[in-house]
């Protein structure tokens, strides 16, 4: 498996939310009767960080350091120092060793049981990449033909917030 596609499906995982045990949803409060009642499931930054890490393979994770999720006005952030000559397509800047890399977009709802991180910024180093540079390296690993990253979760969820610190499941 290429580094390029262990880094996608680590930002992929992100959005981790396979199996929501019903237990740990809360509802969305007030005192109407809970049969209608619409079902939330937060999930904190720092769990899903925990979680992408444990996702991204041992022979990998030396590519990866400083994983950190953050949003503003519902777009999620993810900033990772990455080594760019691992990633297939980016040998050439091998000589740069580690290099910040941020990536940010919405997550929306593609439709019932899928959620996708839809990538629309990537940042190398504070300096703006053009989409038609990263994009092709995207949509090949997602075998998709936008900038988006599917991640199935239950059919329930209608929406994602991104908070400040957490993905709230609607």
């Amino acid at each position: 498996m290429s580094m390029k596609t262990k880094c996608t499906r680590a930002l992929a995982a992100l959005l981790l939310i396979a199996a929501v045990p019903l237990a740990a949803q809360e509802s969305s409060g007030g005192d109407s009767d809970p049969a209608t009642e619409k079902l939330t499931y937060p999930i904190a930054f720092d769990t899903v960080e925990a979680y992408l890490i444990s996702l991204v393979p041992p022979d990998g994770r030396q590519n990866v350091r400083n994983l950190e999720l953050s949003s503003a006005n519902q777009i999620l952030r993810v900033d990772a120092d990455v080594n760019l000559g691992g990633l297939p397509g980016f040998e050439l800047f091998s000589v740069l060793g580690f290099t910040h890399l941020t990536a940010t977009g919405p997550v929306v709802v593609l439709r019932p049981g899928v959620v996708a991180w839809e990538v629309r910024a990537l940042q190398v180093a504070g300096s703006s990449v053009a989409q038609s540079m990263w994009a092709p390296l995207l949509q090949r690993a997602t075998k998709r033909q936008d900038t988006m990253i599917p991640y199935r979760v239950g059919q329930w969820v209608q929406k994602v917030d991104v908070e400040p610190t957490r993905l709230v499941l609607h």
